[in-house]
């Protein structure tokens, strides 16, 4: 049941960030970045045991985060051998990056890593 939970967690955070919407741009955010998957894994606090049990259920898992100058987006992630895109809007105010339906959340860049956090949770991004 632990692993349920942690699992549904690491499911949760995946769904916040197909979540990124609004409009408008940043230049700086501008550009192709990929997703940390082993990082958000590890993430979601499980034991050694379980993150190798986790990683064996969805294989092989990659993403990518497209932030365009026109304030669109595209998120592709891989799982299981099936391929999910989905496109939205996203706007930058300073240090915020306003998510779909929610609150804004803070972002960061330093040097090639993108940082988004909310309420406590982060995704770590590095561009490619």
């Amino acid at each position: 049941m632990k692993l349920n939970k942690k699992l549904v967690a690491l499911l949760l955070l995946v769904v916040m960030v197909f979540s990124l919407a609004a409009c408008g741009s940043n230049n700086s955010i501008v550009g192709v970045w990929k997703m940390d998957i082993d990082a958000i894994l590890q993430m979601a606090g499980m034991s050694a045991e379980e993150y190798e049990q986790v990683k064996a259920l969805v294989g092989a898992m990659e993403g990518t985060m497209e932030f365009k100058a026109d304030g669109k987006m595209v998120m592709t992630m891989t799982m299981m051998g099936q391929s999910e895109t989905q496109e939205g809007t996203y706007k930058v105010e300073g240090d915020k990056i306003t998510l779909d339906g929610g609150s804004p959340a803070t972002f960061k860049i330093d040097g090639n890593k993108l940082t988004i956090t909310e309420n406590g949770m982060s995704l770590t991004l590095t561009r490619k």
